[in-house]
């Protein structure tokens, strides 16, 4: 059997963590961000506005600019903003958005082990 490397036993330590803070900042931040990204991507942009709380929204985007991704965090920003009366029109546009700024998840994993890289301190321990 192969053994997970580091990257993978954090980012999957994140996921189980489901939004809630982690061991250090690192696992809070790619944690909230992948919570968002996670209901994005099964419901679309506005979904992920309206099911996430605004704690756990702010937390987010909080998420998104930690790990550079300033774009997707404006597009889910600009989300909140948007009255219910022009949620179908907003919506194909804003998922359009966030899937030109995060086009697949491969981007979200190479930022995050690119960060990982630079700033190993900024996540708790793993068992290897």
């Amino acid at each position: 059997m192969t053994e997970l490397s580091m990257a993978n036993r954090v980012w999957n330590r994140a996921c189980e963590l489901v939004g809630r803070p982690g061991p250090q900042s690192g696992d809070t931040e790619l944690s909230a961000m992948l919570l968002a990204h996670n209901i994005t991507m099964n419901g679309g942009v506005l979904h992920c506005v309206e099911a996430l709380s605004a704690e756990e929204l702010d937390s987010a985007l909080h998420g998104y600019r930690y790990f550079g991704l300033n774009d997707a965090a404006q597009i889910i920003e600009e989300a909140r903003s948007v009255p219910p009366e022009d949620a179908v029109e907003a919506e194909g546009r804003l998922d359009a958005a966030y899937a030109a700024a995060v086009p697949t998840d491969s981007l979200l994993a190479a930022t995050f082990e690119a960060h990982l890289r630079r700033h190993p301190e900024a996540y708790g321990p793993v068992e290897s």
